[in-house]
Order: C-alpha cells, then structure tokens, then sequence
C-alpha cells in the first residue's frame, strides 16, 4: 500500500522531494545531524499515518530498518542511522517561519490547478473557497502574550483560547484542500482583541495575493454578511454566497418576506431520487430575489426548503450571483450547500479523524503554527490518495474505513519492501463519489 502512496507521490507531483528546499534552515549547519527535509517529512509522515503525538513516530517505526530504508526513498535518498527523534524535531521546528511552510501547500495547490487536475469540480468556470473559524486550544490560565480572551458573564471562569480562520477549497465530492489560513489572535499592547472579522480582511487579501488569477467564490457562514466582506469580494473580482438568518441583515430579511408575500418572488420546484434503490427522494423548492437594497449596495437572496420524508430544513443564502430559474438548482445544491465541508471534511476529519488538530504537538507558538501547516499537508495528501489512487469505495471494501486505512499504511510503511526502479507511474484521476 506505500507503495502506491509513494508512486502517487512521484506520478503527480515530480519535484515532490525540493517542496521545502527554500524553507530557510536557522541550525548552524556544520552541527547538523539531519537534513531539514527529514524533520519536516518526519512530522508530516506522522499525520500520515494519524500518529497524533510527537513521540509517537519515533516509537511506531523505530524498530522496523525497512520503515527507515522507506523514509530515505520518500525524502530523497540522504543516508541516515536512525529516525530523529521527536525532541530533535521539535527544537528545529519552532524556530521556523510558519508562512514558509503555508508556501509549500499553496505552491501544493497551485500545481494542481495550473495541471488542471480539479476543473472537473469548476462551478461556473470558478472554484469555491470556503472561509470559516475554528478553536484549537482552551486554557484556564494565559498560555501566551498573543491567546485571545474569553470571560463569561453567567459566573463561569475566564478561558484562554487560540483560534483559527482557514480558507479550504471544497468540491461536491468531499474533497477539501487548505489553501491558506490566518490566526487570531492578540498583538502587544491592544485595545480590542482580534476577531473573526479581522482576521477575514487579512485571509481575503493573502488569498488573492497567492492565487491572483484564480476564479473564485467565496463561500461564508453569517457572521460575515457585512459590506466589509462584500465590499473585498468585489475588490478582489470574486463572487460570494453567505449563510443568511433571520437575526443578520434584518431589513433585507423584512424586504424579503415582503415580497415572497406578496408572491413577488419567484420559484422553482426539483425532486432528487438517490439511493442504491432509488428510494430515497428529496423535494426541494427554491425561491429567488435579485437586487434587494443592503444598505449602499444591493444583494440577491436565494431560499431553499428541502423534504426528505416528514424532515424540513431550510436554507438561505445572500449572493452576488444573479439568480434565475435556469441557475438556481445547481448554485444552491454546488453552491451554497458546499460550505459546510469545511467543516466536516475540514476541521471535523482533522479533529476526530485522527489528526489531533485540538492536540498541543508543541509548547511555543510558532511550533503550534509549523505543525498546524505541515497537518495541513498531510491530510491534503491522504485526500488526494483516497480520491485518486484508492477511492473511498475501495478503501472502505478493503479496510473497513478510512480510519483502518492509516493503520494499513503504516504496517506497509513498516513492512513493505519497495524497489524505486518498479514503482509503477499513475494516470491521476479524482473520483467524483
């Protein structure tokens, strides 16, 4: 099995093995035991194999000489006795610059769109980027100068925190990629403390500045229905759809209620039939408005309810996508509804998949960023495995889930002898399932 990780590798990405050529080493290189590389590969071998400890890697494979033999051909061929230890990696990475290592997943991404490898997944000749937030540590006592701050006012104690705001690719069939991601958090002396909203104007730009051309819409949860975020979509030559609840944007809701009263808005019924039987049915009807007054500007708002038997749910979104009854099935179904992957096959598989998003791998903050990142490639490289090589279906009739798989390649990481020169090379294609 790692050996067709390891031809994925070779097939898709040929210069795999300089990713972290230009990461700028701090070591005093006379001293050095182990190529910066190696680290770096160290700890992202461990969130391949879903070991969410530091020392873990170490006592996983460090009795097995074929797994050592296997990691040289991963990395590049540089003779080495032992794995490094975890300690080793550690005191290296935290004096690394975190964006240094972002770079290596958006020049990640940027290979496969410039290959063209995801236009299948195109939505209107854009790609959609869904931004959304996440916790990753609470404390009860301040961790750091930079930890944001929350005190409850129903009696409970103070907690510490550090968040997140990520900005992940996501495609209708569960693919996801991290492209680029901005920490909240607190900065010397302040007056306010940093939030999501913030951080969103600075995650908005450095998106545009590493994919400048890229086509894009932009998918968003409530809280940032704002002309801020609107005002930098525009900006940047992105479209936008944004989570809509009746608490924000309160007279754009009124104005529309009005008009859906007064049947000024109009709509268009659809039945999906899924199911290996073909029985299960889902009954959607989805209403549409365009040009509703938002304070300076105007907005579009697209309303789904959706039957599945006796359940309803409802969905709605503000866009600046102008709707109409030929577009509204697939910019609500691959549109909007698309968001929450970010949060399932984002933050959720990384935090309960056996990533250890929540674990602290290290103590300083700019270790907690390095392996934040290097995570970050990891899974993206474990999705592009189970979406291209193996398949989900596959993997799930051979392990039993993806979750066994992790153990599977670690035992043939372990195990499994591999020839270089046998490898075979791979027609790399997603599956769309």
């Amino acid at each position: 099995m790692f050996s067709s990780y390891l031809a994925m590798l070779r097939s898709v990405f040929k210069d795999y093995r300089t990713w972290f050529n230009k990461i700028t080493d701090p070591r005093y290189q006379p001293f050095i035991n182990y190529p910066l590389r190696s680290l770096l590969w160290s700890a992202i071998v461990a969130h391949l194999f879903k070991i969410n400890s530091r020392r873990g890697l170490t006592y996983s494979v460090s009795q097995y000489p074929v797994a050592l033999n296997n990691f040289i051909k991963l990395t590049g061929g540089h003779s080495l006795e032992r794995f490094p230890h975890h300690d080793t990696i550690n005191n290296t990475l935290v004096r690394l610059n975190p964006l240094e290592i972002e770079q290596v997943n958006i020049n990640i991404v940027n290979n496969l769109i410039r290959k063209k490898s995801l236009d299948e997944f195109r939505f209107f000749d854009t790609f959609l980027v869904a931004f959304d937030a996440t916790r990753l540590f609470t404390y009860s006592y301040q961790h750091c100068p930079w930890c944001l701050k929350t005190e409850y006012k129903d009696g409970r104690s103070t907690i510490y925190h550090h968040d997140v705001l990520a900005a992940r690719l996501v495609f209708p069939s569960g693919l996801t990629m991290h492209i680029a991601s901005e920490f909240i958090e607190n900065e010397g002396n302040y007056n306010k403390q940093d939030c999501e909203q913030n951080a969103a104007k600075r995650l908005m730009k450095r998106v545009k500045q590493y994919f400048p051309q890229l086509k894009i819409t932009a998918l968003f949860d409530g809280l940032y229905l704002s002309q801020q975020v609107m005002a930098a979509c525009r900006e940047y030559k992105w479209h936008f759809m944004i989570t809509f609840k009746e608490g924000s944007a309160k007279a754009v809701y009124a104005d529309y209620l009005d008009l859906k009263n007064i049947k000024f808005v109009e709509h268009a019924d659809f039945t999906i039939i899924q199911g290996s039987n073909n029985d299960k049915i889902i009954k959607q009807k989805i209403f549409l408005h365009n040009k509703i007054d938002f304070q300076k500007t105007t907005v579009n708002v697209l309303e789904g309810i959706e039957t599945i038997g006796e359940k309803i749910t409802r969905f709605m979104y503000v866009t600046d996508i102008a709707l109409s009854r030929d577009n509204i099935f697939e910019i609500f179904n691959q549109g909007g509804r698309q968001r929450w992957k970010i949060e399932n096959q984002g933050f959720n598989e990384l935090k309960n998949g056996g990533y250890g998003l929540t674990h602290q791998f290290s103590q300083e903050l700019v270790g907690i960023k390095v392996y934040y990142y290097l995570m970050q490639i990891a899974q993206m490289l474990n999705q592009l495995f189970e979406h291209g090589i193996v398949t989900k279906k596959k993997i799930t009739k051979i392990f039993g889930g993806i979750k066994y798989a992790a153990d599977a390649l670690l035992n043939a990481f372990r195990l499994e002898i591999i020839d270089l020169e046998t490898l075979p090379k791979i027609n790399f294609n997603f599956s769309s399932a």
